[in-house]
């Protein structure tokens, strides 16, 4: 059903609903901040029908997470009243002059001055608030439907009346964490501290610390008594904290390990252990994305690495300072930061009934020199015959060879993210590696997998985490450091959410089709943060010739700061859903790609897609000597690989060179974007794009001087475009 709403939801043709009404308590929301709302009668939401008609009618529709139908961005109003505009047309909730009882809510073009928008909304106890029109006095109301496609009307308002009462929460962009990040730059920096910003877009396509940051920013720390400080505005006691950070390499190569030391309200608690043996690794023009590890091998890339610890003594109460201090002590010439990941995490959890232990079976804790692979996979093969879970209890497990854990049909789980992991060990230079787990259907959560994987070749250590395959599975709760690719996943009826990746050599996460004429179908990505990987944040990657991907969702994730490829990379697939997802500070290609592969041949295509409410910032960069820009829709070359591709709602802000590039594809469809302060142009249509695009609604602001909104270099011959309402160009 989502997919159904996603298709109605920018080529409109429904009725959807309408939410408001009135009581005492005034209610307080954020001017320009998107809410979704849903009436408490029978649940559904308010939700346009993805109609982008004057005065269609408003209705209800039932949860659509990603789905811009349903999403509403609050205006304030003078006098404490608000408008409501539908993310999908960018008109208003409007009763349409109405003041009859039984008057279908509409949509209209937005005028603040306009009484049928203007709507006060008060508590109604419980969490549910009433809407009620300023022209008519009269309040939102679902009629007491449960159905969807009902039309929602206005009627008098009464206290109690459910039908009149509305679950108003904001539309989430990108993953909802356990953790608040808080940027070093943006921190208190004292003892003569410095921020090291990108000022301006790279000149070469080789890249830098700044690039590489979060924000593109850091805090520098380069002598002693020097030190960046953040004040715990949580509103939680924090028990913990994760750190990204850079210090030098080796004089030839392979990483040093020092301290950092860490302050609360000024009084010192304990030292942080960093290295740099994970980062650090050069390239050139002939070896570009180069993993050599000794510096006269050419540019340095791949400068970040995360730590993360229990705060030792009491927890770090709201309104403490929490430091991070290079002294004496900590050896390392200097230590750049930044961004700190402050969380108080729930307690471990314990083994469930109908599990078996693999402390059981000899798998030992907290020992690097014991290898724990043979009494694990014991366990999980005891446990597939048992019809029982495999239970990793607190600590840390080796696997101190080169081979890998193998599982079909079972739980393997753990006691939180936090206490368990599994710790790829192998002896580097290593003549091969494998994936650390291979699942077949099966569950995975609530631990960790972690390793000493030092480039992104076999003789490095990077076997990938975890390559699943088969259907119904779950991979739930993990966080995955410092191996290749975090999560390669096919099959059918797969599901990863809630994951942490940081610092990986490859892919994210990657949903495809095994790229050998596997299955693909129904996998989702949702609510998972990934920072620092070694290729796209996240991938579809549809690789085949007879069994397309289908029904692929990315919804709710942040992808932040990938150093090799995209955020988001969509190679190809029928009915991908793209949404609400927050992708930042690209280093060397785009925010967002949609289109295939272009590498290996490979010879999948992209025939249906849904690209909607996503928040690019800072997105694209100058790899490979190319100006990616924010987002880049369709692939150079022939039409037939790219069709149906509706990009839609989307904000693209602070791109570093356009803010969207098109490109070669048929019935494309780009509608209510928001292209905000772009480096260069707006919209960029490619010179050799071939097909054809449709612009509604689409906003571009905030140029630069002699920057165009938009430029079509392709001729109308080969790329035609048509569209409508768009503010700064015109089509």
């Amino acid at each position: 059903m989502k997919r159904i709403i996603a298709i109605l939801w920018c080529v409109g043709a429904i009725a959807a609903a309408s939410v408001f009404f009135a009581a005492p308590a005034r209610a307080q929301f954020s001017s320009g901040v998107l809410y979704r709302l849903a009436c408490k009668t029978g649940g559904n939401y308010l939700d346009n029908g993805g109609s982008v008609t004057l005065s269609a009618n408003m209705g209800q529709w039932s949860n659509a997470p990603g789905n811009a139908n349903q999403q509403w961005r609050f205006i304030s109003l003078a006098g404490g009243k608000w408008q409501l505009i539908s993310a999908t047309s960018g008109m208003a909730l409007d009763n349409g002059g109405s003041t009859a009882n039984g008057a279908v809510v509409k949509q209209y073009t937005s005028s603040t001055s306009n009484t049928n928008q203007a709507w006060t909304i008060t508590s109604a106890g419980g969490g549910y608030y009433q809407l009620v029109c300023a022209s008519s006095g009269k309040a939102l109301d679902n009629s007491g439907s449960t159905s969807n496609g009902t039309v929602v009307y206005q009627w008098d308002a009464i206290a109690g009346n459910t039908n009149q009462q509305w679950l108003i929460t904001p539309v989430q962009i990108g993953a909802a964490t356990p953790f608040t990040s808080y940027e070093a730059e943006t921190a208190t920096l004292g003892g003569g501290a410095t921020s090291v910003a990108l000022t301006s877009a790279p000149t070469t396509k080789f890249t830098s610390p700044q690039l590489e940051a979060s924000g593109h920013a850091y805090a520098h720390l380069a002598a002693n008594g020097q030190y960046v400080r953040w004040t715990n505005n949580t509103g939680q006691n924090v028990s913990a904290l994760n750190v990204r950070y850079s210090i030098p390499d080796s004089v030839g190569g392979g990483g040093i390990t020092s301290t950092l030391n860490l302050y609360v309200n000024g009084a010192f608690r304990q030292t942080i252990a960093v290295n740099s043996k994970q980062t650090w690794v050069y390239e050139t023009d002939a070896n570009y994305d180069g993993f050599n590890q000794t510096p006269s091998s050419g540019n340095p890339h791949v400068f970040w690495d995360e730590a993360h610890t229990f705060i030792s003594g009491a927890a770090v109460t709201p309104g403490s300072t929490i430091t991070l201090q290079k002294d004496a002590a900590n050896s390392a010439s200097y230590y750049n930061v930044d961004v700190v990941d402050l969380e108080a995490p729930p307690a471990a959890l314990t083994q469930p009934a109908n599990s078996l232990s693999i402390a059981s079976y000899g798998a030992v804790a907290n020992n690097s020199g014991v290898d724990s692979r043979t009494a694990i996979q014991n366990c999980i093969n005891d446990a597939q015959t048992q019809g029982k879970s495999v239970w990793i209890p607190t600590g840390v497990f080796y696997l101190n060879g080169t081979s890998g854990l193998s599982a079909n049909g079972i739980t393997i789980q753990g006691a939180g993210m936090w206490y368990s992991t599994i710790y790829y060990n192998p002896t580097l230079p290593a003549a091969s590696t494998n994936n650390v787990i291979q699942p077949n259907s099966c569950t995975l959560k609530n631990f960790a997998i972690d390793g000493n994987a030092v480039s992104n070749n076999a003789a490095g250590g990077n076997g990938g985490a975890i390559n699943i395959k088969g259907s119904n599975w779950l991979i739930d709760s993990l966080w995955i450091q410092h191996e290749g690719a975090g999560v390669w996943a096919d099959g059918t009826n797969g599901l990863v959410q809630n994951c942490r990746l940081g610092n990986t050599w490859a892919d994210g996460i990657n949903l495809n089709n095994g790229n050998t004429n596997n299955v693909g179908n129904n996998l989702t990505a949702q609510n998972n943060f990934v920072r620092g990987s070694g290729d796209d944040g996240i991938a579809i990657n549809d690789d085949s010739t007879s069994q397309q991907m289908t029904s692929i969702t990315v919804l709710n994730n942040t992808v932040v700061a990938p150093w090799w490829a995209n955020n988001i990379g969509i190679y190809g697939g029928t009915n991908d859903f793209v949404a609400n997802n927050l992708c930042t500070d690209s280093v060397k290609e785009y925010g967002i790609s949609v289109g295939v592969f272009a590498g290996n041949g490979s010879p999948g295509s992209l025939l249906t897609a849904y690209i909607e409410g996503n928040t690019i910032l800072r997105g694209g960069s100058y790899g490979y000597a190319i100006k990616f820009p924010g987002m880049g829709v369709g692939v150079s070359g022939t039409t037939s690989s790219v069709q149906n591709v509706t990009v839609c709602g989307n904000t693209i802000s602070g791109s570093m060179f356009d803010g969207m590039n098109v490109y070669s594809g048929t019935n494309m469809g780009i509608y209510y974007n928001n292209i905000a302060s772009p480096g260069l142009a707006g919209i960029v249509i490619d010179a050799g794009a071939h097909g054809n695009a449709s612009f509604i609604d689409d906003i571009v602001q905030g140029l630069n001087a002699g920057q165009p909104a938009y430029t079509k270099n392709a001729p109308a011959a080969n790329f035609s475009t048509s569209g409508f309402g768009n503010i700064g160009f015109t089509p």
